[in-house]
């Protein structure tokens, strides 16, 4: 089962797929945040025509690396 696993980790749909598998990241502020809980309260989602009222800009996680844990 592992190796199966690490076959499909390596191919080329699999790395194209992680690679947008979050969608944009954005950064807002604590009003914000405040508005776009209010948003999830009654909707039970959040959809990006909500993020149009928050103050808010788009990360860019082209180079980001991802925190690696020390192994014992």
């Amino acid at each position: 089962f592992t190796r199966q696993n690490e076959n499909d980790a390596k191919s080329p749909a699999h790395i194209k797929r992680m690679k947008t598998v979050h969608g944009d990241v954005m950064q807002v502020n604590k009003t914000g945040i405040a508005k776009l809980n209010r948003a999830l309260k009654k909707k039970g989602k959040i959809e990006s025509k909500d993020f149009e009222g928050v103050k808010s800009k788009k990360v860019d996680m082209t180079n980001h690396q991802p925190i690696v844990k020390k192994r014992w």
